[in-house]
């Protein structure tokens, strides 16, 4: 029941973020037009618009200003994802979109397990998940090619990775906890302040823990 329940959530959230989602929003951003051209171009060379293979970060440029100096350089995350979309559909507003689509849908789900392995209630993670499903903003900005979308998936990941953890107190659960922060700081710019304070939160809990465990076995 608990596995329907979840499943049928994740499943109604899917076709309420990809309804329409050529249409909705009704026009193609400037960021999200920037993000195509650049996947583009990443997906049919593997070079970014200025020639760079395989870019770190991205610098955007004006493609009809040759001469443009530009210091404005992107995270590769999404347009990495979007070049794999690229690879398989032709480029348009809802091929553009469907990475982040993708990611909302998958937040929903994530914030399931988060919940449920926090509270041990799947009651309360169905809610959770429902909420964020029908929350505007996610709503809103889960139908758009932006980056600063993403972090969002990297901090319930990394709930997610920290829980298990604790619960395992694994090497390898620490280790993917590590590689997931630092996939994170590749995803949007303030990134880089914040993954470092989900890492020191990290190792505060780490810590925490061992030292009450410590306490415990004396």
């Amino acid at each position: 029941m608990e596995r329907a329940a979840v499943l049928t959530v994740v499943v109604l959230a899917g076709i309420l973020y990809f309804h329409r989602l050529s249409d909705v929003p009704v026009y193609v951003s400037t960021d999200e037009a920037k993000f195509a051209v650049q996947a583009h171009s990443l997906a049919t060379t593997g070079r970014d618009m200025r020639g760079n293979l395989l870019p770190i970060f991205v610098l955007i440029v004006d493609p009809l200003l040759p001469a443009e100096r530009s210091v404005a350089w992107w995270q590769p995350v999404l347009f990495y994802a979007m070049a794999g979309v690229y690879l398989v559909a032709d480029v348009s507003a809802w091929s553009t979109r469907i990475p982040v689509a993708a990611l909302a849908v998958l937040n929903v789900w994530l914030v399931f397990m988060v919940t449920r392995r926090w509270l041990h209630s799947w009651a309360l993670a169905l809610f959770a998940a429902t909420a964020l499903a029908l929350t505007p903003a996610h709503f809103i900005l889960g139908r758009e090619a932006a980056d600063y979308f993403c972090p969002t998936t990297v901090a319930l990941v990394w709930l997610w990775s920290l829980l298990r953890l604790l619960d395992q107190r694994s090497e390898r659960a620490a280790a993917v906890t590590g590689v997931v922060l630092g996939l994170g700081l590749y995803t949007y710019i303030t990134s880089w302040v914040v993954m470092p304070m989900y890492l020191a939160l990290t190792i505060a809990v780490g810590l925490r823990e061992r030292f009450s465990f410590q306490l415990y076995r004396s």
